[in-house]
């Protein structure tokens, strides 16, 4: 277990390592998890993914060999995330096997994005199961994308989310099929202070394969755009699965540009699901 006092500590400490998984964590999502390691050497936490059902290690360090030997102490299945692109063929010799390989899109100027006529739905009260519902039916279609409880889309809704605590606003933006919800999009505006503008984050997209092939996905980014500019937004920001073509393509198609520095590789000790 992790106090908060700990949790600062940590977090403190992460200045003294080059790498870290943990630079975005909140202390709610790694407080029952427990320190196998912290030295000058590196900090190793393990502790289980409760969206995955996954242990997991967060970690910092210099050298790549402090992480696979506490990694290799604990056995098989184990994910880990924010890996230095460099460290992944080493990672493949050692029994690691690629699980998600996350690349951040940004569109500059969203007044530049076509928006005219793009009506922003918003998902409403007590919906928050059908919304549930839509993201789970998505499930693994991109790798990482396990979809979202009800609880969390509650949350999300009522700004409570660990996952949006640097948001201002959050909000759920939707597309309805004969009074059926058939996707829906997660936004947040973050960035108030920021000298390059505000920014609207777009996330969680998900659309019902039995309506997908009609151009949903493309209409919820759009809303998520619009609802940007509503807010004030100059900026977007959206992570995608570098394996996921048709996302992609909608995404250049609207106007984001892959990062070419900002990446994210996740990757699992064990065997991989093809062996």
């Amino acid at each position: 277990m992790i106090d908060q006092e700990t949790y600062d500590l940590i977090k403190r400490k992460l200045r003294d390592f080059k790498f870290n998984s943990l630079e975005y964590t909140e202390y709610e999502s790694i407080a029952d998890y427990d320190i196998a390691k912290e030295d000058e050497e590196g900090l190793i936490l393990f502790g289980k993914q409760e969206e995955t059902g996954k242990f997991e290690v967060h970690w910092a360090t210099n050298q790549v060999e402090i992480l696979t030997e506490q990694v290799s102490k604990s056995g098989n299945d184990i994910l880990v995330t924010f890996l230095p692109f460099e460290w992944r063929d080493y990672l493949v010799s050692q029994g690691f096997y690629e699980y998600g390989f996350l690349r951040e899109y940004w569109i500059e100027q969203i007044n530049k994005v076509d928006t005219e006529g793009i009506q922003i739905k918003y998902l409403g009260e007590n919906r928050e199961r059908e919304a549930s519902e839509v993201t789970y039916s998505c499930q693994w279609q991109s790798r990482e994308f396990r979809g979202e409880s009800e609880e969390w889309v509650k949350q999300w809704l009522n700004g409570t989310c660990p996952d949006a605590s640097n948001c201002s606003k959050t909000n759920i933006l939707v597309q309805e099929e004969a009074g059926v919800l058939s996707g829906i999009v997660c936004v947040g505006i973050y960035g108030e202070n920021s000298v390059r503008g505000k920014v609207v984050w777009v996330r969680e997209l998900a659309v019902n394969p039995k309506f997908q092939g009609k151009g949903i996905g493309q209409n919820l980014i759009l809303q998520a755009i619009a609802y940007g500019k509503e807010q004030g937004a100059v900026r977007s920001f959206l992570m995608a699965d570098e394996l996921n073509e048709p996302a992609k393509h909608v995404y250049k198609k609207i106007g984001y540009v892959g990062s070419e520095t900002e990446i994210q590789l996740d990757m699992i000790y064990g065997k991989s699901p093809e062996e």
